[in-house]
C-alpha cells in the first residue's frame, strides 16, 4: 500500500461525525484520497466524499496558555451538574457563570436581572483567590468530552484563558476564554 503525506486540511464538523459513525464498528483499512477541494474515504461497503473547508488551520499553539500556574481540581460529575444547575436560572445562555475561588472553595453564580440568581458552593482543590467568569455552554461542552473522574483547570487571572485537562487523558487539552464582567 502506497502511503503519502497529506498537506494539512480542515474537514467540516458534519463529515467528522459521519466518518466517526462509519468507523464505530468497522475493523479494516480505510483508503483516503484527496482531490483538490474534496476528500474521499473508502471503507469496504461505504464511500464518504466531502468538501474541504477552504483556508489554513490556525496556529492553535499560540492560544494555549503557558503561564497558568493556579490549578483547580474538581470532581467532574459534580462540576458538570453544578454549572448546569446554576446556569439554568438564566434564560439567556450568554450569561456568564462567575467563579469566586478561594482556598479549597468554588462559589458558582449567575446573576440575571430578568430571571433571578443562581448560586452554588463546591469543595475543590485550589490554593488561591480568583474571580473569573465563563460562558456556561462552553464549560459544559468541554466537561462532556472528558472521560475521567476529575477535571483540572489551570488558571492565571480573570482576563486570561483557562487551560482545561482531563487527568486521565494527557493528549487532550481545552482552552476556554473568560467573559468580561
Amino acid at each position: 500500500m502506497k502511503k503519502k503525506i497529506f498537506e494539512p486540511i480542515i474537514l467540516p464538523k458534519k463529515t467528522i461525525f459521519q466518518l466517526s459513525s462509519l468507523l464505530e464498528n468497522y475493523d479494516g483499512d480505510v483508503k483516503i484520497s484527496n482531490m483538490k477541494s474534496k476528500i474521499k474515504f473508502e471503507l469496504n461497503n461505504s464511500i464518504l466524499i466531502s468538501k474541504l473547508i477552504d483556508g489554513k488551520f490556525p496556529n492553535y499553539i499560540q492560544v494555549i496558555p503557558k503561564n497558568n500556574q493556579k490549578k483547580l481540581e474538581i470532581d467532574l460529575k459534580i462540576f458538570q451538574s453544578s454549572v448546569d444547575r446554576v446556569a439554568s436560572v438564566s434564560l439567556d445562555k450568554k450569561d456568564g457563570v462567575k467563579f469566586s475561588l478561594s482556598k479549597d472553595k468554588l462559589d458558582l453564580s449567575v446573576n440575571n436581572t430578568n430571571s433571578g440568581d443562581g448560586k452554588e458552593s463546591l469543595v475543590v482543590k485550589f490554593d488561591h483567590d480568583l474571580e473569573i467568569s465563563f460562558n456556561s455552554k462552553y464549560l459544559i461542552d468541554v466537561a462532556s468530552q472528558l472521560d475521567g473522574n476529575n477535571i483540572e483547570m489551570f488558571l492565571n487571572d480573570s482576563g486570561s484563558p483557562a487551560l482545561i485537562k482531563d487527568p486521565g487523558d494527557f493528549d487532550s487539552i481545552f482552552v476556554v476564554m473568560p467573559m468580561k464582567g
